[in-house]
């Protein structure tokens, strides 16, 4: 048997072809011109198919292009198993938005789509504007100059190093083969390349853990979680073990002290701790907060802060980017006189 069919699927690949022979060998009757496909199933056997991920999309309109195109490439109307071409019906999507990006309108059908345009990476400009609180233009911006500036070199014990991926081969001085992944996130977390290399990951067996002046041993980080979830809430199990393995000590790991990377908002969260501010919103590793002094507060992140105030967030961001304050955006709008 010779032939392809080309299909799309927003489940896994294996999922979509489970239910073509649930289809099939049910005797269902083919819809959207599969019978090629059923017939060629119920008379050579399942077995007899390979079945391959060829493409990965980001939208339905690039679902559909990607479609469309291995459907010609592939000849699976002529000579393979696709007997009609996939419905037309909705297939030219209107343009979702546009952008400006150093002093040019981008206009884009999908965030992918955006991505491919300015030449930036689809997960990372998803994380900035979903994790970290910034606009599109905001973004983008970052990720343009982050392209464009010299990569720093990884020093390890008076070793260069272009990546940390370099780094991990170096069996020389990684000698408790850490991973590149391991070895980032240590340093991310405040450990030097040298201590991120020559801590050894905590094994999971007994525990100490200090808690209001009192120290606490347990037989394993599961039995130190189910009993401490008791009396307070607690990160999830997989976090705290997550959180050691990345060096943090217990108290940081089930949050009975200030995550490392918090040490960066001293001085908001001095204010919160000895002043009566409020803090307002979870602060992130990668919040940028916003302190009001006239009410006391912290706000964990830019958005928090306009939404509060029923502020457009987008015109906030863009305020605070030039530089201006709080108080003169807040005067700007009314809320101050």
């Amino acid at each position: 048997m010779t032939g392809v069919y080309i299909g799309q699927t927003i489940k896994t690949a294996e999922s979509r072809w489970k239910e073509h022979l649930a289809s099939a060998l049910n005797g269902t009757r083919p819809r959207e011109g599969k019978g090629a496909l059923y017939d060629c199933i119920r008379a050579f056997g399942p077995e007899e198919f390979v079945i391959e991920e060829v493409a990965k999309a980001y939208s339905r309109l690039e679902l559909d292009r990607l479609e469309d195109l291995y459907i010609d490439s592939s000849e699976a109307l002529s000579k393979g198993l696709n007997q009609v071409r996939a419905p037309s019906t909705g297939r030219t999507a209107a343009i979702q938005g546009s952008v400006a990006v150093r002093g040019k309108e981008i206009h884009y059908s999908s965030r992918a789509d955006l991505c491919r345009q300015v030449g930036v990476s689809y997960s990372s400009l998803s994380h900035r504007v979903n994790s970290m609180d910034e606009s599109l233009a905001e973004a983008i911006e970052y990720l343009l100059q982050l392209g464009e500036k010299e990569t720093p070199k990884i020093v390890a014990f008076r070793k260069e190093y272009s990546t940390y991926a370099e780094l991990a081969s170096d069996k020389k001085n990684n000698r408790l083969g850490f991973s590149s992944q391991q070895i980032t996130a240590r340093v991310r977390n405040g450990m030097t390349v040298e201590e991120a290399l020559r801590t050894p990951i905590r094994k999971r067996s007994d525990i100490e853990i200090t808690v209001n002046s009192k120290k606490l041993r347990f037989d394993s980080i599961q039995e130190a979680h189910d009993e401490l979830k008791k009396v307070r809430g607690l990160p999830v199990y997989s976090a705290v073990v997550q959180r050691l393995e990345k060096g943090e000590s217990p108290e940081e790991a089930f949050g009975f002290a200030r995550r490392p990377w918090m040490k960066k908002f001293e001085s908001e969260l001095k204010l919160v701790d000895s002043e009566g501010y409020s803090l307002v919103g979870d602060l992130l590793s990668h919040s940028i907060p916003i302190v009001v002094h006239h009410t006391k507060e912290v706000f964990a992140t830019k958005r928090a802060f306009a939404e509060e105030f029923g502020l457009d967030y987008t015109s906030t961001a863009d305020f605070l980017k030039k530089g201006r304050s709080v108080e003169e955006i807040l005067k700007a709008s009314g809320h101050l006189k």
